[in-house]
């Protein structure tokens, strides 16, 4: 429910559960990201753009990108310094972006993690009107949520 603050430990945890089902025992580099993030977080130390890349990489390459865009996600439900805009999906991306690296694979990611929380009326509608086949996306968006209903 976007109308509530995001609990990003509750989060971390539900995401840990789950990728614990999925990876195997002897290889679970999803699973030590999201421990280590669990871990930052617990220490409750906002991480610096450079230090995401350090920690959970920034490469194309899903796993030094995933954990980076759900990094990315989590910083932005706080304010940033530096950054004054109030929307969190804009410091979603913005925030991912200065990670650097490959930087439209994760701020693709990690915008698609806060449209998915905040719902697409979190998009600016000046952001909305520069994107390609934007009806069609919403289109298929409505069609993924109805089938995930059946």
């Amino acid at each position: 429910d976007s109308s509530e603050k995001l609990d990003s430990m509750k989060f971390i945890l539900e995401l840990l559960e789950k990728m614990e089902r999925i990876e195997n025992k002897g290889n679970t580099p999803y699973c030590d990201s999201l421990k280590k993030m669990k871990n930052i977080l617990e220490k409750k130390k906002d991480l610096s753009p450079q230090e995401v890349g350090e920690n959970f990489g920034n490469s194309v390459i899903a796993l030094k990108s995933v954990p980076t865009a759900i990094y990315s996600f989590l910083r932005a439900q706080k304010k940033l310094p530096n950054y004054k805009n109030t929307n969190p999906f804009i410091r979603t991306i913005y925030f991912a972006i200065s990670v650097g690296g490959d930087t439209d694979t994760i701020a693709t990611m990690a915008g698609a993690i806060a449209c998915a929380y905040y719902g697409d009326d979190i998009i600016p509608k000046q952001c909305k009107e520069r994107c390609d086949k934007i009806k069609e996306v919403e289109q298929l968006a409505d069609e993924l949520l109805k089938a995930s209903y059946m």
